[in-house]
């Protein structure tokens, strides 16, 4: 019986993922667009490679401060410093048996947008299908 319940929610939870398959429109909440139709892409920030041009940067502000074109495209390049991968592929960057990816960043970049666009392909049976349930935790 137990077993069946958990069937049934997850169940649940992928029709609730399906029908939150739409973006409103902030300024008409009657306008609404397809999830699938939003522009997603998606970018690791190693941070490694981060860190050492942030100690590229430093060093090179204590030579020279007055140079401050050339930091600021130093700046530029430290959070220039991504891998762009393919949605599907996410989880193979993962180093251990957790399949687990964190969605960080500033306000407004979309990462709730993104995290509903991958709920919403898995419950259309788009992504990872291996899996019988995919939490979304906003």
């Amino acid at each position: 019986e137990s077993q069946s319940e958990s069937n049934h929610l997850f169940e649940w939870i992928k029709e609730e993922y399906q029908r939150n398959g739409r973006i409103e429109c902030l300024m008409n909440p009657a306008k609404f667009y397809s999830i699938e139709q939003s522009y997603i892409n998606l970018a690791i920030v190693e941070i490694k490679k981060q860190q050492e041009k942030e100690k590229e940067l430093r060093d090179a502000s204590k030579v020279d401060a007055s140079n401050v074109d050339a930091l600021m495209g130093s700046f530029e390049e430290i959070y220039g410093t991504k891998t762009i991968i393919d949605i599907k592929n996410i989880f193979e960057t993962c180093k251990n048996q957790q399949n687990q990816v964190l969605v960080f960043g500033r306000a407004g970049i979309g990462k709730s947008t993104f995290c509903r666009y991958i709920a919403y392909q898995w419950a259309m049976g788009s992504y990872w299908t291996q899996y019988q349930l995919l939490a979304l935790i906003p």
